[in-house]
């Protein structure tokens, strides 16, 4: 039997999902593996979890393969080209959401607990100019928070696209988004984004920020397509090194929820896996040492002494 969190403090999951990716039946498929480890994760006192980045359509094949592709863009040499249109959610009104989020917002109602869904997003391109050159959509990697009994009340644009997948297919985001919920004011961020935003994100005096990441790692600084010596093993994992390090010269104030992707089978590259939570210091309070599958990590937070309002103006 799994205890509730210590009176005050409020329990976060953060998840590790190995998505399909651009089959008729993934994101179906993938909507049903997320709600089940969402449920483990209500059932076990989350109040507030977190998707890995794109986890309702997938990032990439998991042998990283296949990549989105939208004609026109930078090409990724090496990687098969996936058009992402038939497979992105368009969202015109928040209160009106396609089916898969819809599906995660009546869960969120159901079980009381806030949801950070992440997905594939298209919006109409505004530019005739650019629409004659690269089609009628722009693609982002997208969340949107969903509060328990009002549907989706935040939604976020990923900000800094990965200059090595990302360029082919993904337009930026240009805000920070955040939310004052019953347990304090959150952030949600994207992947890459940990490169730039951290410093942006403590302007907002938040409490907690939620970051869904599709990481790969590098082996001493070999490029993607580098594979290991037979029987050799890599075993990067900048969730216990890199990040905290980050999180610790930022000395943000704030605690850090990093969902993270992952796959089936093991593949010869890393960076899956090791969904963690940290301290406002950068210490590790929960992480998965288990590279493969799907799962999730919990941590039971401090409440903030209060919520400050954020500086007034804002420039970001």
């Amino acid at each position: 039997m799994i205890e509730d969190a210590p009176q005050g403090k409020t329990r976060v999951a953060a998840l590790k999902v190995a998505s399909q990716f651009a089959t008729k039946s993934a994101i179906a498929q993938n909507v049903e593996t997320i709600r089940g480890l969402i449920d483990r994760a209500a059932d076990a006192g989350a109040k507030i979890v977190v998707m890995p980045e794109t986890a309702i359509n997938g990032y990439a094949s998991q042998d990283l393969s296949t990549t989105w592709y939208v004609e026109g863009y930078p090409e990724d040499k090496g990687f098969r080209k996936q058009d992402p249109t038939p497979f992105a959610f368009e969202i015109v009104n928040l209160a009106r959401l396609p089916e898969p989020l819809d599906a995660f917002a009546q869960q969120a109602t159901k079980r009381g607990i806030y949801i950070v869904a992440t997905f594939l997003e298209k919006a109409k391109q505004t530019s005739e100019i650019l629409k004659k050159k690269y089609g009628p959509y722009v693609f982002y990697s997208s969340s949107v928070l969903l509060k328990p009994g009002e549907g989706a009340v935040g939604h976020y644009r990923k900000m800094n696209p990965w200059l090595t997948v990302d360029k082919a297919f993904m337009t930026a985001g240009d805000r920070i988004v955040t939310y004052d919920t019953e347990y304090g004011r959150i952030s949600f961020c994207v992947c890459f984004d940990v490169m730039a935003v951290l410093p942006l994100i403590k302007k907002h005096n938040v409490w907690a920020h939620f970051h869904s990441f599709a990481w790969v790692d590098e082996k001493a600084g070999h490029p993607l397509s580098a594979r290991p010596a037979e029987g050799e093993e890599w075993d990067g994992n900048w969730f216990r090194a890199g990040l905290p390090g980050k999180l610790f010269d930022n000395a943000g104030g704030f605690y850090f929820v990093a969902s993270n992707w992952s796959v089936d089978n093991k593949e010869n590259w890393t960076g899956h896996g090791f969904e963690s939570i940290y301290s406002p210091e950068g210490i590790v309070l929960a992480q998965d040492t288990e590279t493969i599958g799907n799962g999730f990590v919990l941590a039971d937070l401090d409440p903030p002494e209060y919520n400050p309002p954020p500086p007034f103006p804002l420039y970001e």
